[in-house]
Formats: structure tokens, sequence, C-alpha cells
């Protein structure tokens, strides 16, 4: 696959953990130094204002995802390539601790 082929696409919910966000620096300085496109999303809504609407987020309640990741990363991606009907994606969760 052609370098820089593949972009990197953070979403940022604005509810990360500090730790998240010292990686989530790191690993955007290093695609900078390699001249891989990393991108952040976030939701025009901040997350007091969601919850003050909503509610937390729970296990029957899962409005958080799209509002403020899912629909961000589709917004962004829409922007970046300049289509506005379709971007295909593939998506990693968050690797869990062993």
């Amino acid at each position: 696959m052609p370098h820089n082929k593949v972009k990197v696409l953070f979403g940022d919910t604005k509810m990360e953990f500090p730790d998240t966000y010292d990686v989530v620096d790191k690993v955007e300085k290093d695609c900078k130094e390699e001249g891989i496109d990393f991108l952040r999303s976030r939701s025009e809504f901040d997350p007091e204002y969601t919850w003050d609407k909503f509610g937390p987020p729970a296990q029957t309640m899962r409005w958080c995802c799209s509002v403020h990741k899912t629909a961000p990363q589709i917004i962004k991606l829409r922007e970046y390539t300049e289509n506005r009907s379709n971007a295909t994606t593939l998506s990693f969760p968050p690797l869990k601790a062993t």
C-alpha cells in the first residue's frame, strides 16, 4: 500500500482520560514526522450540554457514541474527502490491556 494511503482519525469525545490524550498527541506527532495525515473529529456539542439534554450515557441509552464519535467522524471524513454522500471507513476499537 502506498505511503500515506491510510489516514489516522481520532474521534475525540472531549471526555477521554488525560493518558489517552497523551498517547493521541504522541501518535499525531509521529504521523506528522512520517507524513501521514492525522485527523481529529469532535462534536459541535460540549459533553456538558448533551449530558444535560440526554442524561449520562448508559448501557441501554447509547446516545453518546452517535453524538460524540460516529457523527463527527463521518462529518470529518466527508469534509476531508470532499465526498458529501459517502465515505468508506474501517474502525478499530481501543485495545484492551492484557
